[in-house]
């Protein structure tokens, strides 16, 4: 797996960028926000610099315009699988997907949380590389607990 993403990152720096003295940029930690949680509130340090977008396409252009104009040449996105795809389609080439697991819990269920069988096929098949994110702690459960979904899943990847 390393060796494949070294062969990705390599081969995705034009040198002519590199010669410029633009270095490529990995941004580690990209999320893609669906509209019923936009816009985002104000930021509470900058919030009068640092707006919010009021759509997923507005945010996944912005993604975009950023990472174009400051050399960003892949992201590693930390999404619900849906979210992921939504930007992916943009840019295929530019994004790896690392779903997170233990995200929204709602109603004693996670929600969009994808099935075990899921992820082990995605991450088998290429299309995902990883964990994003474990956030069960954000919903005040315990990420060892055996009877959440994805407990098998966080212990093999």
């Amino acid at each position: 797996m390393r060796a494949a993403c070294l062969i990705l990152i390599l081969a995705i720096f034009p040198t002519s960028v590199i010669g410029e003295g633009r270095f490529p940029i990995i941004d580690v930690h990209l999320h893609v926000y669906p509209d019923d949680q936009l816009p985002m509130p104000p930021h509470p340090t900058y919030a009068e610099r640092i707006g919010s977008v009021k759509s997923q396409g507005e945010l996944i252009e912005q993604t975009m315009a950023q990472m174009n104009d400051h050399n960003i040449v892949l992201g590693l996105l930390h999404d619900t699988p849906a979210n992921i795809e939504h930007l992916r389609e943009r840019a295929p080439n530019r994004f790896l997907a690392f779903p997170r697991i233990g995200g929204r819990f709602f109603g004693g269920t996670l929600d969009d949380e994808p099935s075990p069988q899921d992820f082990e096929r995605q991450i088998r098949n290429g299309n995902w590389s990883g964990i994003g994110e474990i956030a069960t702690g954000y919903n005040g459960l315990d990420p060892l607990d055996a009877s959440l979904p994805n407990a098998a899943v966080s212990s093999t990847f």
